[in-house]
C-alpha cells in the first residue's frame, strides 16, 4: 500500500512525499482533539494503514488504543 501511495497517490495529488500524505491525510494528528467522548480504536500493530503507537494513546484522556 504505501508502495502505491508513495508512486501514485503522492504524485497525483501533489504530495511532497508519502509520509506528508499520511500526515496530512490521516487522523492521527486530531487524537489530541478528542475531550468530550471516550473513543476505543482496536488496531492491529503491524497495519499497514492506520500507523499508530501507544505514544498516541498519550496524547488525550478520551483516546484508548488496543494493540
Amino acid at each position: 500500500m504505501k508502495c502505491f501511495d508513495s508512486e501514485y497517490t503522492v504524485k497525483s495529488h501533489g504530495f511532497k512525499d508519502v509520509d506528508d500524505y499520511y500526515f496530512t491525510c490521516g487522523s492521527t494528528g486530531l487524537i489530541e482533539n478528542i475531550s468530550n467522548t471516550r473513543a476505543l480504536f482496536l488496531v492491529s500493530e503491524d497495519d499497514p494503514i492506520v500507523h499508530m503507537t501507544k505514544d498516541d494513546e498519550k496524547k488525550s484522556n478520551y483516546f484508548f488504543l488496543f494493540l
